[in-house]
């Protein structure tokens, strides 16, 4: 699943952008805020041509048009790759679904603004809708109508999703919350019983020793009489 908090988790009320959700990840739907929520320098093994030091690539695009993060990939990450040439890899997608893996070129997705995702994808993928739905035909009014709802129903569902994700982390921290008492509590009892068994030796060399003791207590008042 997607990484816990973001801003859009944040806020069940706030407007989540169609962008994030076309390009969220096909597997585990994480989206490029989630992705990118905490920025991670390459280093020098740069992902990003324009610079030196750019933000290492966490999301693709493959030549199938599924998106996905790079931790889906073989080895968690994209291949090396020469500069100026897209990795090639099997898309997981591809992989999960139709048992495809074959190689392909991929591509990488820093943000949904130009100039933060490679050259070689449409501009027009990040225009939602890539086309002004303002004719007035009857086709385009049905297309209108389609789309405006596509849109709302995938948002509900998006938010859903995310309720359903901070659930699970809220019950999964308690479960964990209540393993660790659990585990104290364990040990405790342990402790207990350990202390136990100690007074209980102790107490049987007493019991042992009451007729040995009460023989010689016996005869040391014999003896005073």
């Amino acid at each position: 699943m997607a990484p816990p908090a973001t801003q859009y988790r944040e806020d069940d009320d706030k407007d989540i952008p169609i962008q994030e959700i076309i390009f969220s990840c096909g597997i585990c739907q994480a989206t490029v805020s989630d992705l990118y929520a905490t920025p991670e320098h390459d280093q020098g093994f740069s992902s990003d041509p324009g610079s030196g030091h750019g933000i290492i690539t966490k999301l693709w695009i493959g030549e199938c048009s599924h998106v996905f993060c790079g931790k889906h990939l073989e080895g968690a990450a994209a291949p090396f790759h020469p500069k100026g040439i897209p990795p090639r890899a099997a898309c997981p997608l591809c992989v999960q679904d139709n048992n495809d893996s074959s190689m392909r070129e991929i591509f990488g997705i820093r943000g949904l603004e130009d100039g933060q995702y490679d050259e070689v994808i449409p501009r027009d993928y990040f225009r939602c809708p890539p086309r002004k739905l303002d004719a007035t035909d009857s086709e385009m009014d049905a297309l209108r109508f389609q789309y405006t709802h596509l849109i709302r129903q995938a948002k509900q569902s998006f938010k859903g999703l995310r309720a359903v994700e901070r659930k699970r982390a809220i019950l999964e921290s308690t479960l964990a919350t209540e393993r660790k008492l659990h585990r104290k509590a364990e040990t405790q009892v342990q402790e207990l019983q350990g202390r136990h068994e100690v007074t209980m030796a102790k107490l049987q060399k007493w019991e042992n020793r009451k007729a040995v003791i009460k023989h010689y207590m016996d005869a040391v008042q014999e003896m005073t009489m």
